[in-house]
């Protein structure tokens, strides 16, 4: 319900950075949206047969990674902005789509052709390896995490010395003032997201090691 409120708010708002939040919370839905299918079917017992098929498993794919995506386009655009202050963040907005909605399509066909109902994570997504540990779960998902919270986490402190520090050149001193709320904004939500993933990371590992997940 969060999700659709802020879906809700965000769409009479849609200058940066909420404009990319937008995106993100979007997909966010969009996979909400597949537990609620999956549980209805799972309550007839009929999830495996009938719920959990190739397009299902693309929708959960596609969701998964461009969220994520969309998390780390709010971090390079803050490093954008604090480097090159002087280009509108707008300018750059075509570039994080087609990169952001390739990525997850390409990932999404690729999850697809190797889809299956997963018990462990309640998801229709990767088929589980009966053999252990299934290689496209970190190629497809969790080396992406690892990576984007890593990228985020450099650029977002790089960003932030920058904004603080003392430049030789005034005028791009004061373009970066102008900007003061749209950086602290865009800090804020690199902050929770990054949270986010390292809070539900950490939880998956713990359960993982319990040998809940075999």
């Amino acid at each position: 319900m969060s999700n659709f409120t802020f879906l809700y708010q965000t769409s009479f708002d849609r200058r940066f950075p909420s404009n990319l939040v937008y995106w993100r919370t979007l997909m966010d839905c969009v996979f909400s949206l597949q537990f609620i299918w999956l549980n209805g079917w799972e309550l007839r017992g009929q999830v495996k047969q009938v719920a959990c098929n190739a397009a299902v498993a693309f929708v959960t794919q596609f969701s998964l990674m461009a969220s994520l995506g969309w998390y780390v386009v709010m971090a390079v655009n803050f490093y954008f902005s604090a480097t090159n202050p002087f280009v509108r963040p707008a300018s750059r907005i075509m570039t994080y789509h087609v990169v952001t909605w390739t990525t997850a399509t390409i990932t999404a066909f690729i999850a697809a052709s190797h889809s299956g109902y997963r018990e462990d994570y309640r998801l229709c997504w990767l088929e589980k390896n009966p053999n252990g540990a299934n290689v496209y779960n970190w190629l497809l998902y969790w080396a992406w995490i690892i990576a984007a919270i890593v990228v985020s986490v450099v650029i977002g402190l790089y960003g932030l010395r920058r904004w603080r520090s003392k430049t030789d050149f005034q005028d791009i001193q004061k373009t970066l003032e102008t900007r003061r709320d749209l950086l602290t904004q865009t800090q804020v939500y690199i902050g929770v997201f990054t949270a986010y993933w390292l809070i539900g990371g950490s939880i998956w590992i713990v359960v993982q090691n319990r040998g809940m997940f075999r």
